[in-house]
């Protein structure tokens, strides 16, 4: 699912850090923000390979009680909410109207390359008859979610269409080459509604007035793009030092952890009531909020991200979002086939085919890290372009 993808160009915006850090002066990446994003990817990659593809058939992967830790919608409303503070940040700390302006006319060629580079993979592999999915499904009773992906011809016209088009615009699941993008559209359509705001305002005042309106609108029609509302009244509030005053407080750190794990428990036992379950995108929308305010009100949580591994995670997470489904639906499928060709899965040959999925998707996304820099340096190249006229 998801995706929350902001490699915002440094020169664009000048960031703050960590709670964990002391503040003197901006610094020039929100360096906790990579760093939880990149954990957030990694838990929509767990869900996908470990949860969706084997929960029917090894059913501790499928338990209710592991229904916080592999969330994938829960990460997609974590990444919409980083993505609407990152895209905001730069604006907040220096009111320059420019920056919104460069990253308005980036946005677009940003994110387009590396979308279009993920469903070349996938055309290529469908070319090459290397799609072993709809096989796969049959195996671990799978038809409704595995079976459904890629039922149709490749060829270059629906290919560029959906990449340049399609998936923002008018995603259809029938003739989808990423099936894992559908969170585009809310990804470019909630960057729009940030800049949109940036652009109409002047002041904090006038900006809380909008959050108000349009806050009220998106909790009736789309409740996940509230989580971009969410992302600039928290860079407001990252801005204004309010987490860094909250972090300071000697009841901080145990009321953050209360709320990481109320947020835990509320989305591992709602579910298993006997109520109705509407309003799941609404939950997951407030619990990615509530678990975000508190990481970023505590030097505790703070520090947990503050290290080497979740700051290289966070430089994979979009290439892992995009380079996992091509995995899933050729490697992974083509190795349950090979490894429970009797129709009968295992438990030790599941978690081995997981863990051989996982580390084909970071290798790869590692690989495509080339891809990502690539298309940073094209979306400058744009802006200059658009900008010499």
């Amino acid at each position: 699912m998801v995706s929350a993808v902001d490699d915002v160009d440094q020169k664009d915006i000048s960031n703050t850090s960590a709670p964990s850090e002391k503040l003197a002066k901006p610094k020039l990446r929100l360096h906790l923000l990579d760093s939880i994003r990149g954990w957030a990817s990694l838990q929509v990659l767990f869900f996908h390979v470990a949860h969706e593809m084997f929960a029917h058939k090894v059913p501790e992967l499928g338990s209710d009680w592991l229904g916080f830790i592999l969330n994938g919608g829960f990460a997609v409303a974590v990444f919409f909410v980083l993505s609407g503070e990152v895209l905001a940040h730069g604006y907040f700390v220096r009111n320059d109207i420019n920056i919104v302006r460069k990253l308005a006319i980036k946005r677009y060629v940003r994110l387009t390359i590396p979308i279009i580079a993920s469903c070349f993979i996938v055309f290529c592999l469908m070319k090459a008859n290397l799609i072993f999915s709809h096989q796969a499904a049959g195996l671990l009773n799978r038809e409704d979610w595995l079976g459904q992906f890629l039922r149709f011809e490749p060829n270059i016209r629906t290919f560029l269409s959906y990449s340049l088009y399609g998936v923002y615009f008018d995603y259809s699941k029938e003739l989808s080459y990423n099936s894992f993008l559908w969170t585009m559209s809310f990804e470019l359509f909630g960057s729009g509604f940030v800049f949109l705001t940036l652009f109409v305002t002047r002041t904090a005042a006038q900006r809380w007035a909008v959050y108000a309106v349009t806050g009220a609108f998106m909790l009736v029609f789309s409740p996940l793009l509230m989580c971009f509302l969410f992302g600039m009244i928290f860079g407001e509030m990252r801005v204004s030092g309010v987490f860094k005053r909250f972090a300071a407080h000697p009841a901080a750190n145990w009321i953050a952890l209360f709320i990481v794990l109320d947020v835990g428990l509320g989305l591992t036992i709602y579910p298993m009531l006997p109520i109705p379950q509407a309003g799941v995108a609404h939950r997951l929308s407030f619990a990615a909020a509530l678990f975000l305010f508190a990481i970023y009100s505590s030097n505790w949580l703070g520090s947990v991200f503050d290290n080497r591994l979740s700051h290289f995670l966070g430089e994979l997470s979009f290439p892992i979002y995009l380079v996992h489904f091509p995995i899933i639906v050729s490697l992974q499928s083509y190795l349950v086939l090979r490894m429970f060709s009797d129709g009968v899965v295992t438990r030790p040959g599941a978690y081995l085919i997981i863990l051989t999925t996982i580390s084909a998707s970071l290798l790869a996304a590692f690989a495509f890290r080339y891809v990502e820099r690539f298309a940073i340096k094209a979306s400058n190249s744009f802006f200059a372009f658009i900008d010499g006229f």
